[in-house]
């Protein structure tokens, strides 16, 4: 168990919470929660998933998340190279070995420095192949991460459009600020298409606007969230029985297609 582990595992214990007030609250599966206080990250199928789960479950505890994520990368960074069987880099470095320039079967000293010509030129042709290689990956990734800056500073500018007035509260406290009434007025009237979600009990949700994230986090019983957007929504529920939905107006009946542990997911189309 590394510190991470530990500090995930003391805390849960000092607040006296179980694994399943965990799971009923968050909605974060049992299996998930011991293995982050374990540090197996094998349970997860990719890193993305690891880190969210952990965010979720350090922000339930009441930890600082920065320090959390902070902590992980760095036990990333010392167990990385564990991630390579001892055979790889055996081989690794029986491929990195330079041959010998002795052979047995050699019978003059001409034989042996036409060898050694052929070796050091192969030796400088594979050079200049790595460098041209990673030139072309460095330049590469420079395109790539220029087209992510650019896409997420589009889809930033597209959320800010399509959020409701009232502000999403991520951090579940009751200090946020609302819009003003004028402001919702004209919102309401620019968007078309409008989804009410209102909390029974305590439920985790993520909700997606026209492709674009705009919520993740629990509902406190009795909070009321408006979502607005151009075309479309898309859903991921907790437990049905804990919420109520309505799509332009109209109820939605949340319990079709949901599945045995009550979760659901669910999609709203723009209206024709």
């Amino acid at each position: 168990m590394t510190e991470l582990g530990k500090l995930l595992q003391q805390t849960r214990k000092k607040k006296k919470y179980s694994f399943d007030k965990i799971h009923n609250v968050t909605r974060i599966s049992q299996r998930y929660i011991k293995a982050l206080e374990e540090s197996d990250s094998k349970v997860f199928a990719a890193e993305f998933y690891h880190k969210s789960t952990l965010k979720n479950y350090a922000k339930f505890l009441g930890l600082d998340i920065n320090e959390v994520l902070k902590l992980y990368e760095q036990e990333k960074n010392e167990n990385q190279y564990d991630l390579f069987p001892n055979e790889e880099i055996n081989e690794q470095k029986r491929n990195n070995k330079k041959p010998s320039l002795k052979n047995k079967t050699d019978n003059t000293c001409e034989d042996r420095t036409e060898k050694n010509k052929i070796w050091m030129h192969k030796s400088y042709f594979v050079k200049l192949i790595s460098i041209i290689v990673l030139c072309i990956l460095f330049v590469g990734l420079l395109i790539i991460i220029n087209i992510f800056v650019s896409k997420s500073m589009m889809a930033e500018v597209e959320v800010q459009d399509i959020l409701s007035p009232v502000a999403v509260n991520e951090n579940i406290n009751d200090n946020v600020e609302k819009s003003s009434v004028s402001a919702y007025e004209t919102k309401k009237e620019t968007v078309k298409q409008l989804l009410d979600i209102e909390a029974l009990k305590d439920t985790w949700i993520k909700v997606f606007s026209d492709g674009n994230q705009i919520f993740e986090g629990v509902l406190l019983a009795g909070q009321q969230q408006t979502c607005y957007a151009n075309n479309n929504f898309t859903i991921k529920i907790g437990n049905v029985e804990n919420l109520k939905l309505s799509f332009n107006g109209k109820p939605v009946d949340i319990n079709v297609g949901a599945k045995e542990d009550k979760t659901n997911t669910l999609t709203f189309k723009k209206d024709i």
